[in-house]
């Protein structure tokens, strides 16, 4: 079913481009054509143990190959090496004329190559018009699903459903319903198939044109101020009808690199007691932590923003940060939490640490163990020695009776031996911790 509008536009590109001179022929260098099949891995059948053909599409040219049989179609390169776009079976590509590693021996020495996928039906997720190159009459012959062709519409209303109407390749799931990003004057976007996306934005001034399309970022900053967003997954109030903007608090997982822009999460805990403070979702409560409150308190996420304050900030149902294993057990170092002023952890349910080897804390100045820690830590093995020597002492020393000097009666010196019994580091109730050590 070839677009008659489609086929005069090509026609007049065809009309006027440049003549091979070395052949006297015409030269066809652009035309708009049909996804056929795709090269995806080295078992596909035309791959010929070749990685470089991975990739490859087989297209049906609107124009030149009308109505040919598949077997008769020929292959094309991406364009561009190092971004891929790979589209879908009855997606429709650019495909265009372009040097082969040949040309420099040989300038009439080309192959075609394909830009796309086009966006047909303006949507995210699948851009389908199959048999556009193929008439009706003759569409039966070359392939069975004709019927299917012929009926579809690109169901660019996204509550209908496209698994009976096409098939698009072997694992393809359609979701027509994926939202598009709203574009702010400027933006840069990459958007995929299933709702992840990269935006290279800015802070956007109030009083601009855009300002009438509110975002999530745009409180804080000079217009202009630089920000990136990667983001995987739609939020669970998306509406297909709608296009989306970021929102860190609802998008399932985020990355977002600030300049000055101030971002309002809500953070899963708002215990911040160790700092002398505690908040209660963004409002502040002064807490005193013993005597020792901290002197410098962090400006919390939902309230950093401005000149030279930029900040990164990773959001999503678990993190998880690892140094080693997985490519290779051998391969791996460590893990650096370096900040210049505070390190925070704060979680709604407990904290766990847990090592193979030893736990070291260490402090220039003094380590607090709760907020109340206004008394020092006692050094076990010095208590211990001065138990010792107490306890010794009172066995051997002096005691003034009525009758003269003597010593202490058979039942305190049986209790003292048994403390001092206790103090020995193999006793079984002897006090000291086998792995908590401090200076």
């Amino acid at each position: 079913m070839a677009n008659p509008n489609l086929s005069s536009l090509y026609s007049n590109i065809l009309s006027n481009a440049p003549k091979d001179y070395a052949r006297g022929a015409r030269q066809e260098t652009m035309e708009v054509a049909e996804v056929v099949d795709v090269i995806l891995d080295e078992n596909h059948e035309f791959a010929n143990d070749d990685p470089t053909n991975i990739g490859m599409v087989q297209v049906r040219r609107v124009i030149s190959d009308k109505n040919k049989k598949q077997s008769e179609l020929g292959w094309c390169r991406p364009l561009w090496p190092n971004g891929q776009s790979i589209p879908l079976i009855h997606e429709m590509v650019i495909a265009i004329m372009g040097p082969k590693n040949s040309s420099g021996i040989n300038y009439a020495a080309t192959r075609p190559y394909y830009i796309g996928p086009i966006g047909i039906w303006g949507l995210e997720n699948y851009n389908p018009l199959p048999g556009t190159g193929v008439d009706l009459s003759v569409l039966a012959d070359l392939d069975s699903n004709a019927k299917k062709y012929a009926s579809f519409t690109g169901n660019s209303n996204p509550g209908e459903t496209v698994s009976e109407d096409l098939e698009f390749g072997k694992t393809f799931e359609a979701k027509p319903g994926v939202q598009r990003a709203r574009p702010f004057e400027g933006d840069r976007l990459f958007e995929g198939r299933w709702g992840q996306s990269f935006r290279f934005t800015s802070k956007i001034a109030e009083g601009e044109p855009s300002a009438f399309h509110p975002n999530t970022w745009s409180t804080r900053g000079a217009s202009g101020d630089p920000l990136i967003i990667i983001r995987n997954g739609e939020a669970d109030d998306a509406d297909p009808e709608k296009s989306f903007v970021e929102d860190i608090n609802k998008d399932p997982s985020s990355i977002w690199i600030t300049s000055t822009q101030l971002i309002n999460l809500d953070l899963a805990s708002w215990n911040f007691k160790s700092y002398g403070m505690a908040l209660e979702g963004s409002e502040f409560c002064a807490q005193k932590a013993g005597d020792n409150p901290e002197t410098y308190v962090p400006k919390m996420p939902n309230n950093y923003g401005g000149d030279d304050k930029a900040q990164l900030l990773i959001k999503s149902d678990r993190v998880i940060i690892q140094a080693g294993e997985g490519r290779d057990k051998e391969v791996g170092d460590s893990i650096f939490l370096n900040a210049k002023k505070s390190i925070s952890l704060s979680g709604k349910g407990s904290i766990h640490l847990d090592s193979d080897g030893p736990v070291v804390v260490n402090s220039g100045d003094q380590i607090h163990l709760g907020l109340g820690s206004l008394e020092p830590a006692v050094l076990g093995d010095q208590l211990t020695n001065f138990m010792t020597e107490f306890l010794t002492g009172l066995m051997a020393g002096d005691l003034a009776t009525p009758v003269g000097i003597g010593l202490f009666g058979p039942g305190a010196q049986q209790t003292f031996s048994d403390l001092l019994a206790k103090l020995q580091p193999e006793a079984p109730g002897n006090f000291l911790c086998k792995k908590v050590k401090v200076e």
